[in-house]
């Protein structure tokens, strides 16, 4: 870098902390940035004081790892990149310190947003589309039938109903065949002459 004494850039900014990230809004160019954590730590380091030996080795001890100059110089490079120092590195150490960090200076330190004038922000756009209609829930499960009360007391039983009609008489049975004449008995004795 060609400033070994990076500065925080204070003006024309708004800051608000949420949890150890920063979400840095730049008034002048309606810009929006969010630091992590790391990010953040070493933006607040950069005092114009320190070095950045001195910021590596504060930043390390703040976030509670090993000291990382690369990591401290990548970043330092999106900060710079963002607009939040007031030194710009020149452009062939920037294209040094990628080739020397290789794919680690893809990943960002500093995520930045353009955000709409006042005036566009408060006037309202046209209405999007209506969205599709999004799938049916599961039906829910069926409700529990309420308990069957106790059986009731078996009534009493009935009087007997009147006699019924007395039926028809039945035919008359055959008459049965006639049975063989007997034997002739003996003759009786002859009465008295008179």
């Amino acid at each position: 870098m060609t400033n070994d004494f990076p500065r925080a850039r204070t003006t024309g900014l708004r800051i608000e902390e949420v949890d150890d990230e920063l979400l840095v809004f730049d008034l002048e160019q309606n810009r929006a940035h969010s630091l992590n954590a790391g990010a953040a730590a070493v933006w607040r380091l950069c005092d114009g004081q320190r070095t950045i030996e001195d910021i590596n080795l504060a930043a390390a001890e703040k976030l509670g790892v090993d000291p990382d100059m690369a990591m401290i110089r990548q970043a330092l490079h999106h900060l710079e990149r963002a607009g939040l120092l007031d030194a710009q590195e020149s452009a062939p150490e920037r294209r040094q310190l990628l080739r020397k960090l290789g794919w680690a200076a893809l990943v960002p330190f500093v995520a930045s947003i353009a955000m709409p004038s006042a005036a566009y922000a408060q006037s309202p756009g046209p209405p999007g589309p209506t969205g599709p209609t999004g799938p049916d829930g599961d039906t829910g499960p069926t409700g529990s039938n309420g308990n069957t009360g106790p059986t009731g007391p078996q009534g009493n039983t009935g009087s007997t109903g009147d006699t019924g009609p007395i039926g028809p008489t039945g035919g008359t049975g055959a008459t049965g065949a006639t049975g063989p004449t007997g034997p002739t008995g003996p003759t009786g004795p002859l009465g008295p002459v008179g």
